[in-house]
């Protein structure tokens, strides 16, 4: 198997887990979603709750930014899998 065909192979297996592993950063994303950080204020401190929503808030922003990459490189290797199968119907018909 020539070294391109592994390449070529490897994609091919790694796209369909890539997009598993997106969508369910997803699905957690959006069960860190919420208005109410799950704590009371205890003995009135404020602070403590408004800390709690800015860092889930932080935390579900920086969770977002790496499903948003983890999507576009599904694309890109969907985009390189595509081009492998364009490349191959090219060489074949000029043999």
């Amino acid at each position: 198997m020539a070294d391109v065909d592994i390449i070529y192979s490897a994609l091919q297996e790694a796209a369909p887990a890539l997009h598993t592993d997106a969508g369910a950063v997803e699905e957690e994303i959006a069960q860190l979603h919420s208005e109410d950080p799950g704590i009371e204020e205890p003995a009135h401190r404020t602070e403590l709750r408004q800390e709690m929503r800015s860092r889930l808030t932080d935390l579900q922003q920086h969770a977002q930014g790496r499903a948003h990459g983890g999507n576009a490189l599904y694309s890109l290797v969907n985009d390189t899998i595509t081009n492998f199968q364009e490349l191959d119907i090219t060489l074949s018909r000029e043999e």
